[in-house]
């Protein structure tokens, strides 16, 4: 199994990072140009904002949540968390830095190299206070139960938010605004250090919704979705992602969605044609627990990324084709459905991560 899953990584891997170099050198562009450090973004002149679009994809969301509804069975019960825990005292240390570092992300630029080095330690201060209430809820957290694998989870994470960053490249759906005259170095490392939080804290997320027992009855009992012809479904839907990942170096402004869908697309496909399965087997079976919370951990880590992002220096903008309308914070509100979709391909590298170091799926904590 491990073997299996090092070869799908590497593949999914390998894909990923070649295919988008394929279709900009098809358009006659510089390869050099997409692995510069700091990265060039520049604006695009991309269409404006299409009522068709817009319409388009949130009625396709809800009408997916609409059938996953009406299919959806009567709830199960699911033993409550033990009660009475008190708020530990050193979660104490990650409500101080999300205050504190928020305030000085969000000051006058009389302190601007204070600003500039926020987004760490805020962050840190976040993941610090989601174990900490899930230790309130369930006596345990992934930071004290399983500090190894936990403290593994930063750098990889820096390693895996690189991998977009290198993808948006190719589109750029989001440029940086304010980030100073740095060197390559200092970008380097100040980035990764930033990177280093996204894992962590969808992680920590992940697991404190799955200490609500009415979530996990509601998502316990969801319909059941069998693949068929699984091989089949997966040799034609690798087809395709591979294209549109090629696509997205010369036609960004019609395939950017698939900096997201692809990586997830490509691992999905490899999984059908080599185990004949979804990467979330459960869901044959009705139990959509670890699909749907890693999905709703991203969304709510996105919300709170857009909303510290938005008065933060350096800071991100977003310009993304036919979408560019009805802004929360600075992102269009369409935009948060990649979120969902992000959180899915959180939810595989932590779980490849698990096998790679011989661990067990953690379960949702009950």
């Amino acid at each position: 199994m491990k073997s299996q899953m090092l070869m799908r990584a590497a593949m999914t891997l390998g894909l990923t990072l070649l295919l988008p170099l394929v279709g900009a050198l098809l358009a006659g562009d510089s390869v050099m140009s997409y692995l510069e450090i700091p990265p060039e973004g520049q604006k695009r002149n991309y269409p404006d904002f299409q009522w068709a679009a817009f319409i388009g994809i949130w009625l396709l969301f809800f009408g997916l949540l609409g059938v996953w509804l009406v299919r959806a069975k009567p709830a199960h019960d699911v033993n409550q968390p033990k009660a009475g825990r008190a708020f530990p005292r050193w979660g104490w240390i990650g409500v101080t830095l999300v205050a504190l570092f928020w305030i000085l992300a969000w000051m006058p630029t009389s302190v601007e190299w204070l600003r500039r080095y926020s987004f760490p330690p805020l962050w840190m201060g976040f993941i610090i206070t989601i174990n900490a209430l899930l230790h309130q809820r369930t006596g345990r957290c992934p930071l004290a139960r399983e500090t190894g694998f936990f403290l593994a989870l930063f750098p990889a994470s820096a390693a895996f938010w690189w991998l977009f960053e290198y993808l948006n490249r190719f589109v750029d759906n989001w440029i940086y605004l304010d980030a100073g005259d740095i060197g390559s170095t200092e970008y380097l490392v100040h980035a990764s250090l930033c990177f280093a939080t996204v894992l962590p804290a969808v992680y920590s997320v992940r697991l404190w919704l799955g200490s609500f027992p009415r979530l996990q009855s509601r998502f316990l009992a969801g319909p059941e979705l069998k693949m068929r012809a699984p091989y089949l479904s997966g040799s034609i839907g690798l087809a395709f992602f591979a294209f549109s990942l090629t696509a997205i170096g010369f036609a960004p402004e019609l395939f950017f969605p698939f900096l997201w869908v692809g990586p997830l697309g490509i691992w999905i496909c490899l999984e059908l044609m080599t185990d004949h399965r979804l990467p979330w087997p459960e869901i044959s079976h009705g139990d959509w627990r670890e699909f749907c919370f890693w999905a709703l951990a991203a969304l709510l880590c996105g919300f709170f990324w857009e909303l510290w992002n938005f008065y933060a220096m350096p800071k991100w903008e977003y310009q993304i084709p036919f979408f560019e309308a009805f802004y929360l914070f600075e992102m269009p509100i369409s935009g948060y459905l990649g979120y969902l979709l992000f959180g899915l391909e959180c939810g595989i590298t932590v779980f490849c991560l698990k096998i790679i170091t011989r661990r067990q799926r953690l379960s949702s904590i009950e």
